[in-house]
């Protein structure tokens, strides 16, 4: 993807592509007639991302486009043998594509990650915890060591 250079010009560290959709009938959920994804990829293999001309995460970029056919898994036009092939494909894969068709690949997503939010503050909650006891017992244990040092007064 990245130019390479020839004899009589030098090499690009980056490429850039951008591709602008037709919003006029709301699809998209911006309130704008056009939107434009451009995507920047760099020698080094990072990338970013833009949404109209803000630097956006690739996930901003999967959200914009999930529950309206078209991303990665996109059911809005296919290829000839796609039928076959999604008639052949796994259960997991053939519910994956009928989950994004009905609209609810977004709300799965989100509640994914929220428990794994939901797990790590838990797990959070008993590190926490556990520095609590420890403290707690070296409180009770000086505690115990000022009265008898008070007691020896």
């Amino acid at each position: 993807i990245i130019f390479n250079g020839t004899e009589s010009r030098k090499p690009l560290s980056v490429a850039e592509v951008t591709i602008t959709i037709s919003n006029e009938t709301g699809t998209l959920p911006l309130d704008v007639p056009e939107v434009a994804i451009k995507r920047r990829l760099y020698r080094s293999g990072e990338s970013e991302y833009y949404i109209n001309g803000k630097l956006a995460k690739l996930k901003e970029v999967r959200e914009l486009f999930w529950d309206t056919g078209i991303g990665k898994s996109a059911y809005s036009v296919m290829e000839q043998g796609k039928i076959d092939q999604i008639l052949s494909s796994k259960p997991e894969d053939r519910r994956y594509l009928f989950e994004e068709a009905a609209g609810i690949t977004k709300h799965k997503v989100r509640v994914r990650e929220a428990e794994t939010k939901l797990e790590r503050t838990e797990e959070n909650m008993k590190q926490i915890e556990a520095v609590l006891a420890e403290v707690k017992r070296s409180h009770d244990s000086l505690k115990h060591q000022a009265e008898k040092t008070v007691s020896f007064r």
